[in-house]
């Protein structure tokens, strides 16, 4: 049985990520990540020279990290600079600067932690 979740993506690498929701046939880019919501068909995230770290959180978590509910994200792909702004630009400089996957998860873990209760109601920018 399939979980409801929300999808977090950070970017940290050289290259843009391209993201493609299957049935839409334009390839989006972003960089810095994305959030994908609910009711979202399938989606591909890739592109050449880019890593990221991806993390599936539960609708209570996504709230207190994103700072708005998942059910205003629309059901679709949300770049996560519209959520986080400025931040997205530390959190991805941390990330290239980490030695090993594990410091970034490690990293990411403590971030997300530390962000669950600090972010406040918000509004996405579109």
């Amino acid at each position: 049985m399939a979980h409801p979740s929300v999808t977090l993506v950070l970017d940290f690498g050289a290259g843009p990520l391209v993201v493609v929701v299957v049935g839409d046939a334009v390839g989006r880019r972003r960089r810095g990540g994305l959030v994908a919501g609910f009711n979202l068909g399938a989606v591909c995230v890739g592109g050449e020279g880019f890593e990221a770290v991806q993390v599936c959180l539960s609708p209570l978590v996504a709230r207190g990290v994103l700072g708005v509910p998942p059910g205003d994200l629309g059901g679709g792909v949300v770049a996560l600079g519209d959520l986080w702004g400025r931040r997205v630009g530390a959190v991805r400089e941390q990330l290239a600067g980490a030695s090993s996957w594990q410091e970034r998860f490690a990293l990411v873990d403590g971030l997300l932690g530390c962000w669950r209760g600090t972010n406040r109601r918000r509004r996405i920018r579109r």
